[in-house]
């Protein structure tokens, strides 16, 4: 299931008090990170997101921290005391991490959690558990839950989306040059599955071109320091992809001057694509954003025919940047294009 999905599958299963979800994908497929996301997600962004690690606790520590008291008759018995991190709220969103990874027995002991929200002296109140964790296939340390415990979630397979991540790359001011590297026909296999091999230390995952982008960020132009980065955090063969993609990526027109209002177009698919994304990256960042917004509006609306689609996606990429900006800007022209497109 694509991340747009798995959000509102999500989203039902809170507002519902539904079935427990547990999301399950090969490494840094985000499956934290869209956890981190669902109250953005349903418009709730005060709503707490508490993350809880399995595999940092013993079977009896999950019901609490056991303690002898005094009983006015002199008899004692043991209650358990919650530990600082097993919250309890009117609501929120619980994260139980990495659970395929704990012992079984750590597992076992979150079965009554999952179902009636309390175990021992843990009582979730009004919050919501959710769990995320690798497949057992990808060699990560996962195991199979137990059937008694998968019988208690909705097990759903967290699928890489190109037009899911872009969207929340441009959220997250990801470097253009990644972002268009992967939406070019011969990027796009360096963000799914396809590369992911668990034999490797370093695989090329959403992640990882999170971390990319920093290091491009910091060694940009230093070619030696940033390629072994680059190597450590996407491995060696999606690198030299990559930096061989910055030659295309060098043959940009002036973007400064399409900002001015110029009518400049790529005439490869792969520079539009970076084009694209070096444009949205200057809106982002200009003193006069309306300003900006309208002339990259205008600027869809006379990209020739056979581009069309790009046209599409940077009027996409826009909206989701700033979706109060684009909405006051004059879309007629616009609308006309581009509505058989968006049918």
């Amino acid at each position: 299931m694509k991340p747009s999905q798995v959000l509102e599958a999500m989203a039902v299963s809170y507002k519902n008090n539904g079935p427990r979800i547990i999301l399950i994908g090969s490494p840094r497929t985000a499956k934290t990170s869209l956890v981190n996301q669902l109250p953005a997600y349903m418009k709730k962004p005060n709503l707490p997101v508490y993350t809880f690690q399995a595999t940092l606790y013993a079977p009896d520590e999950v019901k609490g921290l056991p303690t002898l008291v005094t009983k006015s008759d002199g008899r004692q018995e043991a209650v358990f005391l919650p530990f600082q991190d097993m919250p309890s709220a009117p609501e929120g969103i619980l994260n139980i991490d990495d659970l395929p990874h704990a012992p079984t027995a750590t597992q076992n002991a979150f079965m009554r959690l999952i179902l009636e929200n309390i175990c021992g002296a843990w009582n979730l109140g009004g919050i919501r558990p959710f769990a995320t964790g690798n497949r057992s296939s990808d060699r990560a340390g996962a195991k199979d839950l137990q059937s008694a415990m998968a019988n208690r979630f909705t097990r759903i397979e967290v699928d890489i989306n190109y037009e899911d991540w872009r969207s929340w790359a441009i959220g997250q001011n990801i470097r253009p040059e990644i972002i268009s590297f992967l939406g070019a026909p011969y990027g796009a296999e360096w963000l799914n599955n396809d590369k992911f091999d668990p034999g490797r230390q370093v695989n090329p995952t959403p992640r990882s071109w999170e971390f990319a982008s920093r290091w491009f960020e910091a060694f940009k132009g230093q070619g030696e320091v940033l390629h072994e980065c680059l190597n450590g955090c996407i491995g060696g063969a999606a690198t030299s992809k990559f930096m061989g993609w910055l030659k295309v990526y060098s043959e940009l027109p002036d973007l400064n001057l399409i900002m001015q209002g110029a009518k400049t177009y790529p005439e490869k698919l792969d520079i539009f694509y970076a084009c694209i994304s070096g444009l949205v990256q200057l809106a982002r960042n200009s003193t006069k954003r309306a300003q900006a917004f309208q002339t990259l509006v205008d600027y869809a609306t006379t990209i020739p025919d056979k581009y069309i689609e790009m046209g599409a996606m940077l009027s996409k990429d826009l909206f989701l940047l700033d979706e109060k900006v684009f909405t006051k800007c004059n879309i007629s022209k616009w609308q006309n294009r581009y509505e058989d497109v968006i049918l």
